[in-house]
């Protein structure tokens, strides 16, 4: 065991994951896997198969089956503890398994992942039990200093996500010191997609997997709370309802998860105002009768049930009004007069005291900027009512 504390040692030194993993393996002699808090599997050696199901599947699929993952939480597979309750010996009982030692790796005592370690010759001692546990220590210490492991450099991801989900009061200074610090930066064109399950569900590790496999992904961003999953999608220019329920299908499929069902707010151009579209999800969530619901579906239904009216706001209210600043033209008040007169385009003239040619170059900007379809009749009657809520509150 001397040699095992000076193996601890230089990996303490040299902060290297990977390389202490591989070095761990080569001196102890027996799999192992590395995962990160969400089951994923961060290093495993040998990189091959050796004939016991799970440890197999880890290796092919990078992360822990889903259908084990209610039972692991309830810890339904437990059978010995240390003294500190902090290193689990575990018999999966599933086929010909390979017993195994299972330690939490923990960073001021939140979990950061786990550390699992077969034992081929039956269940290993106790000393066995003391060393690993200084293990998982020395694990943690490495990943707190290293970029590598369980991806400290998402920090940054998680920080912006926590701000701009957990927050009631986002500002632009903010938002302007949070959003450079994300390399791929985001794309204007936002759209919030929201998920529940039951709050004493195991299904909560479904949205676990959901959550993981979307921050992989471009373009894409995600934020777990309790028993809720928030879904960020950027630079969905013109996208059309079948593009984001394509999008939302390639999440799903991706995991394997079908039971789900979505909430999804408007496509909106400003972060400042994220509060809105969160709750537009929620609202669309919570009236949902199909597995995709849009908010503009279901806000006509929902409008005379709340008082909190300015997420029945058409985002093109405020995008028309924020043009007409920056430009100097009268969109707003054309397409106001325009959607309050039904359509009709004499009285809009007369109204406005404009020339029959000014309306119709008027309407046809409106539909090139904002990729409006004036003839949609529920989209007209939505921005009837948001021109009256604009104006009346």
């Amino acid at each position: 065991m001397k040699d095992m504390y000076e193996f601890l040692f230089n990996g303490l030194i040299n902060h290297n994951l990977h390389q202490f993993m591989k070095q761990l393996y080569e001196y102890f002699h027996h799999p192992m896997v590395l995962c990160d808090v969400n089951y994923v599997v961060l290093a495993q050696h040998p990189n091959q198969q050796i004939g016991d199901m799970l440890f197999d599947h880890m290796q092919e699929h990078q992360k822990v089956a889903v259908e084990m993952l209610p039972f692991i939480q309830l810890g339904n597979y437990q059978k010995d503890l240390d003294q500190n309750n902090n290193v689990i010996y575990v018999d999966y009982g599933v086929g010909q398994t390979i017993p195994r030692i299972i330690a939490a790796i923990t960073d001021n005592d939140n979990i950061i992942g786990y550390l699992c370690i077969l034992f081929a010759d039956g269940k290993p001692s106790s000393e066995i039990f003391s060393f690993i546990s200084k293990l998982a220590k020395t694990i943690a210490s490495i990943i707190c200093h290293s970029k590598t492991g369980y991806n400290y450099n998402r920090y940054e991801y998680f920080a912006i996500m926590n701000y701009l989900f957990s927050n009631d009061n986002i500002n632009k200074h903010d938002l302007e010191k949070l959003l450079p610090a994300q390399p791929n930066n985001f794309s204007r064109d936002y759209c919030i997609i929201t998920t529940k399950v039951g709050l004493k569900s195991n299904e909560i590790v479904y949205l676990n997997q959901l959550h993981q496999h979307i921050i992989t992904l471009p373009n894409t961003y995600s934020y777990l709370q309790d028993n809720c999953l928030y879904i960020l999608i950027t630079g969905l220019n013109r996208a059309t309802k079948n593009n984001i329920i394509n999008k939302v299908k390639s999440l799903i499929t991706a995991v394997n998860i079908y039971k789900l069902k979505f909430g999804i707010s408007y496509i909106f151009d400003n972060l400042l105002d994220i509060n809105i579209y969160k709750q537009q999800a929620l609202k669309a969530y919570d009236l949902s009768k199909q597995q995709f619901t849009f908010f503009e579906d279901i806000a006509l239904e929902s409008f005379f049930t709340t008082s909190s009216y300015k997420i029945y706001l058409h985002p093109l209210i405020t995008k028309l009004k924020q043009i007409d600043e920056s430009t100097k033209n009268d969109y707003y008040h054309t397409l106001k007069s325009y959607i309050c007169n039904f359509g009709d385009s004499h009285k809009t003239i007369e109204q406005l005291a404009i020339h029959r040619n000014t309306l119709l170059y008027r309407l046809e900007k409106i539909k090139e900027l904002t990729n409006v379809d004036l003839h949609d009749e529920k989209l007209c009657t939505l921005l009837l009512i948001s021109f009256f809520l604009a104006e009346n509150n």
